[in-house]
Parts: C-alpha cells; sequence; structure tokens
C-alpha cells in the first residue's frame, strides 16, 4: 500500500464592495465562490455574501470534501474625519 498525504488550505479572502465612509453606512461582503457551504460571524448567515454595518466580520467555509477553512478578521471602519 502507498499513503499518500496532502494538505488543504483553505482560507479564503473576503473583499468588500466598496469602503465605509460613514457610521450608518454599509457595504457587502464577498467570500470567493466554489466552496459548498459559507458562515458569515457573528451573523451566522450562510451565504457566499453578506451586507454588514462597521464591524468585525470572518467567513467560515466548506468545501466538498468536508474540510473547513476561516479567513482573517475584516475590520470595516470608516475613515477617521479630521476636526
Amino acid at each position: 500500500p502507498v499513503a499518500v498525504t496532502f494538505s488543504v488550505n483553505l482560507s479564503p479572502v473576503i473583499t468588500a464592495s466598496a469602503p465605509v465612509a460613514c457610521f450608518g453606512d454599509s457595504a457587502t461582503l464577498y467570500a470567493p465562490a466554489g466552496f459548498t457551504s459559507y458562515t458569515w460571524f457573528p451573523f451566522l448567515q450562510t451565504t457566499d455574501s453578506i451586507r454588514v454595518s462597521p464591524g468585525i466580520y470572518y467567513v467560515q467555509v466548506t468545501d466538498a470534501n468536508g474540510c473547513v477553512g476561516f479567513s482573517n478578521d475584516l475590520n470595516i471602519q470608516p475613515s477617521s474625519i479630521a476636526v
């Protein structure tokens, strides 16, 4: 018998539709296509995109083999305003 070892690196990169300019604005976050399931945190919404307000978000993905991966946190905040 031959043993085959492989590693799977599931590190999806979240993209945003646009920067959030002000508090009260929102953006749509997207996870890459090709996974069988998606779970956005902290909402536990299960789509490949989500509409959000300022905050910190990440997504868990699962591929067709049942392997699970997580994105890095994405901090959606408006730009500083100089006064």
